[in-house]
């Protein structure tokens, strides 16, 4: 999936920034969790409910 993003950044309803950002993203048939503090840890599938 790809998608285009579009941040706009107001301050008293005035616009003072606008990013454009590009993000690719490949969806897995599976749930992985991660711990965010285990720098450079393996993933960890997680079973699925139903």
């Amino acid at each position: 999936m790809t998608f285009l993003v579009t941040r706009i950044v107001k301050q008293n309803g005035e616009v003072i920034k606008k990013d454009i950002f590009f993000s690719r993203y490949y969806p897995k048939d599976r749930i992985v969790a991660k711990n965010p503090r285990d720098v450079g840890g393996e993933e960890q599938q997680v079973a699925r409910s139903g």
